[in-house]
């Protein structure tokens, strides 16, 4: 790529910005809507963990069997994502 290319690719003449600073605030908000949503909801999870994990009672061995399933997958979530996005970098390195 010319270095014409690289200018013309870095102009925003077409850009309605009004939008685009909107379209970003909305973002932003829902992004902070969604971190304390995570976070009350990991709050409870870990406190409802702690609290179950010394019980003697059945019914609470189970709640407690359920909710650390639950939480151990969406846990791996991320991690699974990572070894996705990686695969084509590893075949770009590796050569096969």
């Amino acid at each position: 790529m010319n270095n014409q290319g690289i200018q013309s690719y870095f102009q925003f003449k077409n850009v309605n910005w009004p939008d685009m600073w909107g379209a970003t605030w909305e973002t932003i908000w829902m992004t902070v809507v969604s971190i304390a949503i995570v976070a009350i909801l990991g709050l409870l999870l870990g406190l409802l963990l702690f609290e179950t994990s010394g019980s003697d009672k059945l019914s609470v061995k189970i709640l407690n069997v359920i909710v650390g399933v639950f939480v151990n997958i969406f846990r791996s979530i991320p991690f699974i994502i990572l070894i996705v996005l990686l695969l084509p970098l590893t075949q770009v390195l590796v050569g096969s």
